[in-house]
């Protein structure tokens, strides 16, 4: 008798304790800083290392902003090029990043320069990826109804196009949205790409690093100026998609999902979220969700089931560090908040 009392009342303290410890650390977000790009033109290409957060804009601009001392450091022009939505940063610290217009130029940073390592007329490119050993890919909308992928493996030096033999073919209207870089990913070997505009919103996926693909059908809405705008992976099997319209951005019943098979079946997470988003992030473990767009800037911590405001200030893209999250959009919009 007096052990089984002994045993709750030392199974009380302890969860008294426990529920204490959780109430006194609850998770919190900051705002450290919003402004713009000395620039101030449209910014959906976002990435960051170390110290210093890249933005590449419309009209070929590359700003660097110490997110640390929150201060813009520097800005280089690429003379030429229309709109930059994608880059990258690989793991020689060099910038990455593509064209997304009447050409579909890569260009990567020599020194303070840019040079072009790419070129290709009449292909509009939406996304660029690597990883840390350099390895890299950069797709575009279809040519003759399949999906275009080029391929680096010197850390973006020299690209090649892939054999499109081995890709499935495109639905008629089916592309890709270039919104913020986030419709693409590399996680180990397994290549992710959201596509939208058809019959059916699908993904594009290759477990091969490129060699092989297969396509996979989602519930998301679709149709024109539907389908996925961004997704991202923690690991090869778990992740989500988000999306719905530009056109339509107060649609919201059926443009976030979540996966935990690698895309073979979905789980509705849209409640909560107000309609369009153009980008999404998760933490390296799933804990931390982030999507923004036109309708504000949203985060769950339960991966999808219950999500709240951060911020109601319209960006177009996320990304987020161990401790940073960093969102860039209109006119140059930078917002930057530490957790």
């Amino acid at each position: 008798m007096k052990m089984k009392h002994k045993k709750k009342y030392r199974f009380t303290i302890s969860l008294f304790f426990a529920l204490l410890l959780t109430s006194c650390n609850p998770f919190s977000i900051q705002l450290l800083y919003q402004g713009e790009t000395s620039v101030k033109t449209h910014a959906r290409a976002l990435d960051y290392q170390d110290s210093l957060l890249y933005i590449g804009s419309q009209k070929g601009n590359v700003t660097t902003f110490d997110y640390v001392n929150l201060c813009e450091v520097d800005n280089v022009p690429i003379s030429g090029a229309e709109d930059l939505r994608g880059l990258v940063i690989g793991p020689q610290k060099s910038i990455i990043c593509i064209n997304s217009g009447k050409e579909g130029n890569v260009y990567l940073q020599n020194d303070s320069a840019f040079q072009t390592v790419f070129k290709q007329s009449d292909l509009f490119l939406d996304g660029i990826c690597i990883n840390d050993q350099g390895i890299g890919f950069a797709f575009g909308d279809p040519i003759d109804s399949k999906f275009s992928i080029l391929k680096t493996v010197d850390s973006g030096v020299t690209w090649h196009w892939m054999d499109t033999n081995c890709l499935p073919n495109a639905l008629v209207n089916e592309a890709a949205y270039a919104a913020s870089n986030c419709s693409m990913q590399l996680i180990d070997s397994t290549i992710y790409i959201g596509t939208g505009g058809g019959a059916v919103t699908r993904v594009l996926k290759s477990t091969d690093m490129g060699e092989s693909w297969q396509y996979l059908n989602t519930p998301m809405v679709a149709g024109a100026s539907y389908g996925i705008y961004a997704l991202s992976f923690w690991n090869a099997q778990e992740g989500v998609i988000t999306g719905g319209s530009y056109l339509d951005s107060s649609y919201c019943d059926s443009m976030t999902f979540i996966t935990n098979d690698g895309g073979q079946s979905w789980t509705n997470i849209s409640k909560g979220l107000p309609g369009y988003m153009s980008s999404i992030q998760s933490s390296k473990d799933g804990k931390l969700i982030v999507a923004t767009g036109r309708m504000g800037t949203y985060y769950s911590l339960n991966q999808g089931e219950k999500w709240k405001l951060l911020t109601k200030r319209a960006y177009y893209t996320v990304k987020f560090s161990d401790s940073y999250v960093f969102l860039s959009g209109k006119n140059g919009r930078i917002g930057i908040y530490s957790f």
